[in-house]
């Protein structure tokens, strides 16, 4: 997953378009000067689950890696939006609460 993650940072779209929406976990790290995010929620097994389910040490180790980097690469595309919208009221406290985000409700239309 981490390697999707990165080729995604590489992919290059700015000469493309002119401003980038994202909607769904990952296409917020694609990299854009005039990113907005409509964030839906957070990778769940990462941020809900962590490590408290695994139980050879081995796996912990490496889950644990791998739930750092979606982590890490969350924050680093938040940083980049220029507005972060979510869907509900829930994925907006969930976006303080993990990463000190703030952020606006949008709810989807019916």
């Amino acid at each position: 997953m981490l390697e999707q993650m990165q080729a995604l940072r590489l992919f290059n779209i700015m000469e493309d378009v002119d401003k980038l929406i994202t909607i769904r976990t990952p296409s917020y790290l694609l990299k854009h000067p005039n990113k907005t995010i409509w964030f839906i929620h957070h990778h769940r097994g990462a941020y809900d689950f962590g490590i408290q389910n695994i139980k050879i040490y081995q796996i912990i180790i490496v889950a644990e890696k791998i739930r750092k980097g979606i982590i890490d690469a969350d924050n680093e595309a938040f940083s980049e939006a220029k507005k972060i919208f979510t869907n509900s009221g829930v994925v907006t406290n969930r976006l303080k609460v993990f990463n000190n985000v703030d952020s606006e409700v949008l709810y989807p239309p019916l």
